[in-house]
């Protein structure tokens, strides 16, 4: 399959695509995250810092205003530990997503003022799961990018066959390359993301030392440029005291 032939992935998104050096399917799966959000374990309300996933109900009924040319949706979410203040910018649509008395899992960044911890901007969570972050391309949105990760993880086999011996793979305990590709987009678990990112360290560290040996191996000894005794001299001279429109 070529790049081209993936579902929404039309001429407009072939040239950011493009743009960023991604031009194959083989160019886009080692396309790797940034990071990670772990969308997998819950903390209580009482103890929320940072991004983290929380599960609760909602207390009250969202409320909706504007200003300064924005808009926000305010509303709450509860749980044993105690409540959390939920806030939601340029987002009107979050004001049907959360009926009073329904539990809910919530996934963003607590913010901290004055003592008062607000979840900004959180993503509904329907399953668990670890999801990749990956840099920013122009004209395609965080989503449409992960979908089409995901089309390209379905060749993978065919388009990024395997490149180390099986006998070295068993000496190192390193897994098997498609396993890596999938698991380092799309983790299971954090056991297996650290085991693909170790497999792929790997390999890019085994070729960066093979292609130092290839260079070594081809070395050719460069022009000798004679030098007189007043050289050292003239060189400083010029590089202190260029020409007139001359760039040092």
């Amino acid at each position: 399959m070529e790049l081209s032939e993936m579902r929404g992935v039309g001429p407009a998104r072939m040239e950011s695509l493009r743009a960023v050096g991604i031009v194959s399917l083989r160019d886009l799966l080692y396309t790797l995250p940034v990071r990670y959000e772990d969308r997998t374990k819950v903390v209580p309300c009482k103890e929320a810092r940072g991004e983290c996933l929380v599960l609760g109900v909602i207390g009250d009924s969202p409320k909706f205003s504007r200003f300064g040319g924005m808009s926000r949706v305010t509303a709450s979410i509860a749980d044993d530990s105690g409540r959390l203040s939920l806030a939601w910018y340029n987002q009107p649509w979050m004001m049907q997503q959360l009926p009073v008395g329904s539990a809910v899992m919530l996934y963003g960044r607590v913010a901290e003022k004055n003592g008062r911890r607000v979840l900004q901007n959180a993503a509904v969570v329907t399953e668990p799961a670890i999801l990749p972050v990956y840099r920013a391309i122009k004209g395609i949105p965080a989503k449409s990018f992960r979908t089409m990760m995901e089309q390209a993880l379905e060749q993978v086999d065919d388009c990024c066959p395997e490149t180390l011996p099986n006998a070295l793979r068993l000496r190192h305990g390193l897994c098997e390359l498609n396993f890596a590709l999938r698991e380092a987009h799309f983790p299971a678990n954090l056991e297996n993301l650290r085991r693909a990112r170790r497999r792929l360290a790997f390999e890019q560290m085994l070729m960066y030392q093979a292609a130092l040996g290839l260079m070594r191996r081809h070395k050719e000894d460069g022009m000798p440029i004679p030098l007189t005794e007043d050289a050292p001299e003239a060189f400083w001279r010029t590089m202190l005291f260029p020409p007139t429109g001359a760039q040092r």
